[in-house]
């Protein structure tokens, strides 16, 4: 939590996030809420491994479909991980946890259905090109 922010910081924070759905700020202290904590980690985690599928299958390193599966398994292990931590602060706060448990496994489902549909299109892809192959030496 931030103690001591300006009241400039917290008129311009005010103007820039709307109605508090990323931080929430009141009485001259700023911090993130649940959710703005939950669809952060969800970005990052998205952005990141989307950027290196991509620039992996670009640069013929890796195929989509294997990048589909690393993805797959990474989904549950990244939200396991921010589960414990969400759990965890959610405790110190005086929760029980259950929002953070549910924000974590939303988490899972959204990265491991990232990595589905990479493997999805990385399969029809490589079939594809099977095909186009075929008919070329035909």
């Amino acid at each position: 939590m931030l103690n001591k922010v300006s009241p400039f910081l917290i008129e311009e924070l005010g103007k820039i996030v709307e109605k508090g759905f990323i931080l929430k700020i009141s009485e001259g202290d700023a911090y993130m809420s649940g959710d703005g904590a939950i669809w952060s980690v969800l970005f990052l985690s998205l952005l990141v491994l989307n950027i290196l599928a991509i620039t992996l299958y670009k640069k013929e390193k890796m195929p989509l479909w294997g990048s589909g599966l690393i993805i797959g398994i990474l989904g549950p292990i990244i939200a396991f991980i921010s589960g414990s931590v969400f759990v965890k602060v959610d405790h110190s706060m005086g929760g029980d946890g259950v929002g953070a448990a549910f924000g974590a496994a939303f988490i899972g489902i959204v990265i491991v259905s990232n990595g589905i549909l990479y493997f999805i299109i990385g399969i029809i892809s490589v079939i594809k090109n099977l095909i186009r192959q075929r008919n070329l030496n035909q």
